[in-house]
């Protein structure tokens, strides 16, 4: 069932319209082959790449609950920032942990990358945990740190993503990913610039 299907008796999973984003990379692109897809427990939007199984496996007829739903721990807050909503997958010490949040802190991967579960965050060294988010002010979590040098603004990976800061994913000459993330005064600073290069 699309948005627009959303008024009548409740939501069923369904192929959303374009008013919906993926709650993991925030894009409200999608096309037959990567739809979004709507969980009917937690109206949590993803695209079926950006989830990872079960959706790579099937694109569900009818009504679909994510894995949260599914185990029934929709309140449950994610291991790596204070929130309970959006798309989590189960960690590897049964925690659960956004797949956002997953994909933008470096030392977080996937056990199968292709399915992307389970997340296994226990590589995040000490120095991201227990600071303070600069937008929601907690310090459950990890947190990232402003790349610009100098910055010592620490934020939230699903803060930052509703506050615009600058999140970039990179590999560097040696094959190794670098992520950057620029807190929103040094992501117009760096916007400014590459528009008048």
């Amino acid at each position: 069932m699309s948005k627009s299907d959303e008024e009548g008796e409740g939501m069923t999973m369904g192929i959303a319209d374009e008013e919906w984003v993926c709650s993991v990379c925030r894009s409200d692109e999608s096309d037959e082959n990567n739809p979004l897809i709507i969980c009917d427990g937690c109206n949590a939007c993803v695209h079926r790449d950006c989830y990872g199984n079960p959706l790579l496996v099937k694109i569900p007829d009818d009504e679909w609950l994510c894995d949260k739903c599914t185990a029934g721990c929709k309140g449950e807050s994610c291991a790596l920032c204070p929130s309970t909503k959006g798309a989590m997958k189960r960690t590897t010490d049964w925690k659960w942990a956004h797949l956002s949040c997953s994909m933008w802190i470096p030392e977080v991967y996937y056990r199968q990358p292709d399915g992307r579960d389970p997340i296994d965050y226990l590589q995040i060294p000490a120095y991201r945990w227990g600071n303070t988010c600069f937008y929601c002010k907690s310090t459950h979590g990890a947190c990232m740190q402003c790349s610009h040098e100098g910055c010592k603004m620490m934020f939230h990976i699903t803060c930052a993503m509703e506050h615009g800061v600058f999140l970039e994913y990179k590999t560097n000459n040696k094959g190794a990913d670098l992520i950057h993330a620029l807190c929103e005064e040094h992501a117009k600073r760096w916007i400014g610039k590459a528009k008048k290069k």
